[in-house]
């Protein structure tokens, strides 16, 4: 399965990061239909095609999907629009 991984380092204390993460992801979670569940600072990604992990460790975000066929041919827009959401966090 095709696979996105992201890892960005954020300028902010380890609490702040994950509010900022958490906030993130609610919001992709909305528009395209995720269920994210979090214990701690980790969180499972649930979706349409897509499986995956969202960690806040050390204020860096690393973030881990799994695609699966549906999705797989639009892995270049799901890595943007990740990207973009991710890059407004600092």
């Amino acid at each position: 399965m095709p696979t996105v991984s992201m890892q960005k380092k954020l300028n902010m204390t380890n609490d702040e990061a994950l509010v900022k993460v958490e906030e993130a992801a609610d919001q992709l979670a909305e528009k395209y239909g995720l269920m994210i569940n979090w214990l701690d600072n980790c969180a499972s990604i649930r979706g349409p095609s897509v499986d995956g992990t969202l960690k806040v460790e050390d204020s860096v975000m690393d973030l881990r999907l799994e695609l699966g066929m549906l999705a797989a041919p639009f892995k270049g827009k799901i890595e943007a629009a990740v990207e973009e959401y991710f890059q407004r966090l600092g």
